[in-house]
Order: structure tokens, then sequence, then C-alpha cells
């Protein structure tokens, strides 16, 4: 969508804001990009409702129901604001799950891509959105939002008693956060530079001709979203999305491989001599630093396997035939020196941003109603793109040693987070 396209809509549609201002949306808090979210959406008036599931309720209730917003943008000019929210149990989806043509409610939520599958697919809750709803995945990695929607609209037309309109289908977006974000003490988040959010709808899938513009007149709450200064709102078309998720699945890898493993002494190393350096020059460099040598090594074999079997994935196949940026985004020296450049600047990707913070902090900070140990909410497995590209090196008949090395290594350390068993 053009700049021109985007301010005609927000120029036609000034009531339908008024109305947005007045409707709720769902946020499950369990990243930072969703406590960002449903702090910045407060910010403007718009009521964000919190959910969360049954043993995570009692912590939050103890801490008022408040997410605290730190501002650390400016070391000058730090600030905080706290917001309060109604809450509700996750169990509140069983009772508008779309079970026939005749439900009524529509919904609006935002959750992490980490919690669709034990929130949305879970043992208790096979979720259905209703009618005209809206369901905001945030961060979500390469291929994810595109399973689960092929999943969620193949249960929406079985579970249809007569034909529906196609206005009426749910609407499905990807949000992929680029601000710096961090965990604060009982559930707040700390802001740390400014990024964007970038907002693509999830499209095409079966049956759906609605294109990206009627997509967005039909949703007052992603015109909220687009209409939330703070947030940085970037509108891009999905297929840019995927491109950017694929990259990022590659880089989490690469980086990971470092980070975590044996070769995590060579870190600062790496780093030190990634400075200002082209793919070329670091093979003279590192040939005469002895000690990131292997460091280097890894993060090539790393991404080389990832390109080898994303090259036979079939998403990325068709990817191929329908962009000629892929050739560029799949480059290994680009690859490998975007990587050095996360190292040099000591940021990172949204979704591999906390993942050393996480490691290093206790898993006790949010108890169930036993008041036994629970996994902080937001963990992500911090070897998921790793474990992605050796499942599906399996699947390709393309090995990956190095990519199972970095599960083995982290699975010895933390067995805990059971690296090869959750669902990638």
């Amino acid at each position: 969508m053009t700049p021109e396209e985007f301010k005609s809509l927000n120029s036609k549609n000034t009531d339908s804001f008024k109305v947005a201002i007045d409707m709720t949306i769902h946020v499950v808090p369990l990243s930072p990009t969703a406590r960002f979210l449903a702090t910045q959406l407060s910010s403007e008036s718009f009521r964000p409702n919190i959910l969360l599931p049954k043993h995570l309720l009692k912590p939050f209730l103890t801490s008022e129901s408040t997410i605290t917003y730190i501002n650390e943008i400016s070391p000058l000019n730090s600030f905080q604001r706290k917001h309060t929210y109604p809450t509700s149990s996750t169990r509140y989806l069983e009772t508008i799950s779309r079970i026939s043509a005749a439900a009524t409610s529509q919904i609006s939520i935002a959750l992490p891509s980490s919690q669709i599958r034990p929130i949305f697919n879970s043992e208790s809750i096979k979720f259905i959105p209703p009618p005209n709803s809206d369901i905001i995945i945030l961060d979500p990695h390469f291929g994810q939002a595109e399973k689960y929607v092929s999943s969620v609209m193949s249960n929406f037309q079985i579970s249809a008693s007569s034909p529906y309109d196609l206005r009426s289908l749910p609407r499905f977006w990807s949000i992929v956060s680029t601000h710096l974000l961090a965990d604060a003490p009982s559930w707040g988040i700390k802001h740390q530079s400014v990024g964007e959010f970038i907002v693509s709808p999830i499209l095409p899938f079966a049956n759906d001709s609605r294109t990206e513009i009627e997509l967005i007149n039909s949703s007052d709450v992603m015109k909220q979203i687009l209409n939330t200064p703070t947030l940085s709102p970037q509108y891009e078309p999905y297929l840019k999305t995927k491109l950017l998720l694929l990259e990022q699945l590659i880089i989490e890898a690469a980086l990971c491989s470092i980070i975590y493993t044996d070769y995590s002494s060579k870190y600062e190393v790496l780093r030190s001599h990634s400075k200002s350096r082209s793919f070329a020059s670091n093979n003279d460099i590192y040939s005469d630093v002895e000690d990131s040598v292997s460091a280097k090594s890894l993060v090539l074999n790393i991404i080389d396997e990832c390109i080898a079997v994303l090259r036979k994935h079939e998403p990325v196949l068709e990817l191929e035939k329908t962009t000629p940026m892929l050739t560029a985004v799949l480059s290994r020296e680009r690859l490998f020196n975007l990587t050095l450049n996360i190292l040099q600047n000591d940021t990172s990707l949204p979704n591999l941003k906390h993942y050393k913070q996480l490691m290093n902090e206790s898993f006790s900070n949010y108890t169930n109603d036993d008041q036994q140990k629970t996994e902080s909410p937001h963990f992500r497995n911090p070897a998921r793109a790793n474990r992605f590209i050796f499942k599906l090196g399996l699947q390709v008949g393309v090995k990956t040693p190095s990519n199972n090395f970095v599960c083995d290594n982290l699975s010895a350390q933390y067995p805990e987070i059971h690296i090869h068993d959750d669902d990638p």
C-alpha cells in the first residue's frame, strides 16, 4: 500500500476510528512486544483487556493487574507509566469460539507467536475465531503464521452449517517489532530504542479474495494500531514480511551458534574483529586470529546449511517464483555480514533480543496455583531456528551437522528447555 493510499484510507474513515477507540482488543502479554502493544494502545485511550492462562492469572492480579512501561530511549529523559487492565482467563476463548455459522461475537486478539499452540490449540481449547474477528500474531517465525491460518480456516469451513459470505471470514495479521524492548520486574517493559511495528495481512489463503486495502478497511482494530504514533507502525505487503522472516530465521540460527555454544567464549573476539570489515577482508583477518577461526567457521557452516535446506523447502520455492529478491536475501556473504553487524552493535533481531538475558534469569518469576516453579511465560526456545533447520533438513534430505550441534549443546546446558521436543 502506497503512502497516498493509506492517507486516503485514513481520510475516508474518521468515524471508524471513533468506533475503534470504543472497541476492545484482547492481549496475551507473554512477550515484551505484546506488553509494549498493550501499553501504547492504553496511551491512546484504546482499552485493551489482558488474557492469561489460569496459572498466570494470580501472579498478574497480585501485581494489581498492572503493566509498567519504562521509557529508556534517552538516558536524560527516562520516565515510566503504569497501566491497569481488566483481566480474563484464556478460557474465555472457549465461550466465544466459533462452533457454528450462527456464532455472533467477533473478537480482536493479539498474542505472541510462541503462544499459538498452548493457547489457541491446547487440549481444552480448539479455538475457531468468530466471523469478522482479527487475529494478530506478534513476531511470528517463518512459515508459522501460514500453518496456523491454514488450520483455522479449514476448521472454520468445516464448522459452517451454511454457505458464508467471504466478508465474514476472520482477518489474520502479522506484526514484527524492531523496537528494542526488555523485560522489567513485575510484568514491566523497558523501551530501549525506537524501531518499527511492521504490520502485514497474512495472505493469501484458500477461498479468500479480499485485497489488502479491503482487509484494513474492515478492521477498526488494525486501523487504530496503524494510527498509534508511539508504535511507529509501518505497513508492508506480506511478501516483504516473509522475506524478512526468512532472513531472521537464518541470522537467528547463526547468532545462536555463537552466543550459546562452546564458542560463546569467542563472542567478544568475533565481535571485536567485525567492525567495518567486509566479508572478503575478514577471510584474512580471521586467519590471523586463532581464537576466532572456529567461531567464524561455525557461523558460515550454519548459514550454508540453512541456505541448502531452505532452497528445497516448498514455501521458499514458491517465494522464488514470486520475487527475484529471494536470491539477494539468501546471499551467503550478505547474511554473514549482517550477523557480524549485529554482534558489532550488540543489538539483535526481534526474535533473538532477550535470549541471553533470559538464559541468565531465574525461571521462578511466575508461579502457578500450587506455588511450583514455572517457566518464564515469555521464554522462547533459543535454538528454535537451528532445530527448525535440522528437522527440515531431515525432511528434504540435507544433512545439517552444525545446526544439530547447537541443539545438542543447548540440550546439555539447559535440559529443562526441551530443545528437541517442542513444536517449531
